[in-house]
């Protein structure tokens, strides 16, 4: 598991989630509505997410800075897509931290099936059916 995702999975905890939160406000900038006008809801525009993403891992995780740069290139794009569905090059301050906590853990392992958790099940199971079709056989034999 990368650097990354592990210093994202360390960091759960409640203070780091206040961190979070406070951080992402202090990137976010007003909303404007279709008028223009201010709308009193809170965005964080794609520039200064990148720019929190980057403090973030600055501060949970040891990478160097092209590597970080290379993570980000490959990442943060694709994981921005899912929260601006809509293209508007913005999302909501409530959508920061589910954003963060996804581009950072975009190279976490996923979780395994039983047979990647124990491959000699697979081998079990055949011989247990196997065995039970012998039983099964000798028993309408008699």
């Amino acid at each position: 598991m990368g650097q990354i995702a592990v210093a994202s999975i360390k960091h759960s905890k409640d203070e780091d989630k206040k961190y979070l939160q406070d951080l992402l406000e202090g990137y976010s900038m007003g909303g404007k509505g279709p008028n223009g006008l201010p709308n009193g809801e809170r965005v964080l525009p794609k520039e200064q997410m990148q720019l929190a993403t980057e403090e973030v891992i600055n501060t949970w995780a040891t990478v160097s800075d092209p590597a970080m740069k290379l993570f980000e290139k490959e990442n943060f794009d694709k994981v921005w897509s899912q929260y601006d569905n809509f293209n508007k090059g913005q999302i909501d301050l409530d959508d920061g931290i589910p954003m963060m906590r996804t581009f950072m853990e975009t190279e976490a392992p996923s979780e395994k099936t039983d047979d990647e958790k124990n491959p000699f099940m697979k081998d079990l199971e055949k011989e247990d059916k196997k065995e039970k079709a012998e039983l099964i056989s000798k028993v309408n034999k008699k």
